[in-house]
């Protein structure tokens, strides 16, 4: 498929984000699903302080959103991992660089996966397509 693109950024989120195993945890916790909002409030911190530190500048249009996940080891499936997309999407709205994260704006999103045990990080790719 050809892909026409108006423009590109990337940034790098640090180490990992919580999977949807430790959510699912912290949502049925005795303390009625607080820990699950702490939890989802602080990923999204990390992934806005991300984006608007390597300088992402808000996108005028649709979007096609690639998550390249770089995990220590391969102990969480795949839908464990990439779940923490919300967080990440939810961070981008956060910081403004998208204006919302609904399917006017994300048009396409897809995932990697590979096993970097000494730099465990997400790398994120947005382009930006024509209306």
């Amino acid at each position: 498929m050809i892909m026409q693109v108006k423009s590109e950024q990337r940034f790098t989120i640090e180490g990992e984000l919580p999977s949807l195993n430790q959510y699912i945890d912290a949502e049925r916790s005795t303390n009625r699903g607080i820990a699950a909002a702490v939890l989802k409030r602080n990923a999204t911190i990390k992934v806005r302080l991300s984006a608007v530190q390597d300088g992402l500048l808000p996108v005028g249009g649709p979007v096609w959103i690639t998550f390249l996940w770089f995990v220590p080891d391969r102990r969480k499936d795949p839908d464990n991992v990439v779940f923490a997309k919300k967080f990440v999407l939810d961070g981008l709205v956060w910081a403004g660089i998208l204006p919302n994260d609904g399917m006017r704006w994300i048009r396409h999103l897809e995932d990697g996966l590979a096993v970097d045990r000494d730099n465990p990080r997400i790398e994120v790719i947005i382009r930006e397509l024509p209306e």
